[in-house]
């Protein structure tokens, strides 16, 4: 068996002069430097002191951030070990020896510089392709949270929870009170310098024994615990279980948490360990996450941000995802392709208002070509506006006249209805009048919502061939981005809490996916 090759771990090795010439010319690493280098760094050196000791150059920690990101390390204790034992980030950096509290702080101050600089990024994609941001495509992906599931409460119960620890706190103060004054009883004029030995030694015994023994009674809980299984709680413990310094802490994040949730019903959901999270579907559980908000064109980030609010749902996301994404490009934003999670009023006014062509399916349209139903022809979309009469015309020419405005949980409607003496004798009204309210009537009635125009010229839209046509390619653009940064690049996690510094993490990966890519396609 000569033909097997076995290992020699004590041969020889003849290494290159320098790390450089090890990697090789075509190594991506020295494309990430070039764009790097780059970059306008004066928003970080505005932060920096003539005074102090030493301190990194910004574009030093940035490069480690943004390819740490890139090849899916992003704990910085990850990103030091990797600047101390990988080739490539031994020669971006170097072979400086960068601790991780320095990668870590550093990620955390310069939220809105790492924002500039994933601007910047955008902006050197469009300087190589001018026609980014022409076509764009919107979507949203869940990014699970760094928060425990077991520390969510409602509104109702953590305010609760803050009187059950105000008590105690009060009644921990108000005990040390009166020992005080017991002390002042027994010591009258003694100032506790004067006790004698005896007393004092049988003091300090007393306290060795009790402490003795409470060490003893835990190790035993221990072992118990060890030796049977834990139930599993989904609650910590009970408040008055709490030490008062745990207890201190506790208020002090609850008091942070109420504040945060000021106009909140009763029953929301509030998570301790991070305020902003939320509640989500996310890989088919219900895990605390993050609404993540992506704009691509062309395969490239060009807008990345968490959800206002972060909302759970894509409704009323579409406008500040375009908006965000119109200030990194120079060319205006000509067509919009979206799922139909973000079929609604406020997207379609923007679309309207903005002259951006859209393309968005509504949920009853993608929920039907799903089952593989057909149409009926007599859906509300079928039904054309006349407006000299403030009526809609139904597919075979019967008015249904405007009837009333009314707004129901803040949304606008409009009611049509038709005349039974249009209605009743009408050959296809089985087909037209399906509902039971219309049923009960005896004739077609429309409520619908405002814009229902702009809905109506969308759906009509969505059912052509050409429509379709363009549509299928928001898939085979967009979803790889999400895949892409889930699964090359481990981004199935924020490590840090905070909307605010949650955008900060996502815009230096959506930095590292455009700067990865610009690489690979060789336009550095």
């Amino acid at each position: 068996m000569n033909r097997l090759v076995k290992c020699n771990r004590d041969q020889a090795i003849l290494f290159s002069k320098t790390i450089a010439e090890h990697l090789g010319q075509k190594h991506e690493i020295f494309g990430f430097i070039k764009l790097i280098d780059s970059l306008d760094l004066k928003p970080f050196l505005k932060h920096y002191s003539a005074e102090g000791g030493k301190a990194y150059y910004p574009s030093l920690i940035l490069s480690v951030l943004i390819y740490g990101y890139h090849r899916g390390w992003r704990s910085s204790r990850v990103l030091q070990r990797a600047c101390e034992e990988n080739d490539a980030m031994r020669y971006l950096v170097g072979d400086h020896r960068i601790k991780y509290r320095a990668i870590a702080e550093f990620r955390i101050t310069f939220a809105e510089e790492i924002a500039d600089v994933f601007k910047q990024s955008v902006g050197q994609v469009v300087t190589r392709r001018p026609s980014i941001g022409k076509d764009v495509k919107v979507d949203g992906t869940k990014i699970k949270a760094m928060a425990a599931n077991d520390q969510t409460y409602t509104k109702k119960e953590l305010a609760e929870r803050k009187a059950l620890i105000e008590k105690k706190i009060l009644d921990y103060l108000d005990g040390g009170i009166a020992d005080d004054k017991r002390e002042d009883i027994e010591l009258g004029d003694n100032d506790g310098s004067e006790i004698d030995v005896e007393e004092t030694n049988k003091r300090i015994a007393d306290f060795i024994a009790k402490q003795k023994q409470l060490k003893r009674q835990h190790q035993s809980d221990v072992d118990k615990s060890n030796s049977a299984k834990k139930p599993k709680t989904e609650k910590p413990t009970d408040p008055n279980q709490l030490s008062i310094f745990t207890a201190a802490k506790k208020l002090q994040k609850i008091n942070v948490a109420l504040e945060k949730a000021a106009d909140l019903a009763d029953d929301a959901n509030i998570n301790l360990t991070d305020t902003d999270a939320r509640f989500m579907k996310n890989g088919g559980k219900i895990k605390q996450s993050f609404n993540a908000q992506v704009a691509s064109s062309e395969g490239f980030i060009i807008a990345a941000d968490i959800a206002r609010g972060n909302s759970e749902n894509d409704l009323e996301q579409l406008a500040p995802t375009l908006e965000a994404a119109q200030k990194n490009i120079s060319s205006p934003i000509e067509k919009v392709t979206t799922d139909s999670g973000y079929f609604h009023a406020s997207g379609l006014n923007h679309l309207e208002k903005n002259k951006i062509e859209g393309f968005i399916p509504s949920p009853q349209q993608t929920a039907k070509e799903r089952k593989q139903e057909t149409d009926s022809g007599y859906e509300s979309h079928y039904f054309t506006k006349d407006e000299k009469s403030n009526s809609l015309i139904c597919p075979k020419g019967k008015p249904l006249h405007f009837h009333r405005e009314f707004t129901e949980s803040g949304n606008k409607y409009f009611s049509f209805h038709c005349k039974p003496i249009h209605c009743v004798p009408c050959p296809l009204r089985s087909l037209c009048c399906t509902t039971k309210e219309d049923l009960k009537r005896g004739y077609r009635s429309l409520e619908l919502g405002d814009v229902y125009l702009l809905k109506h010229t969308m759906i009509l839209k969505m059912k052509t061939a050409e429509a379709k046509k363009i549509y299928k390619k928001r898939g085979a653009e967009i979803e790889p981005i999400f895949g892409n940064l889930k699964q090359l690049r481990n981004f199935r996690e924020f490590l840090l809490r905070g909307i605010k510094k949650v955008e900060t993490e996502l815009k230096i990966t959506s930095t590292a996916f455009n700067f990865g890519k610009i690489v690979r396609l060789a336009m550095v």
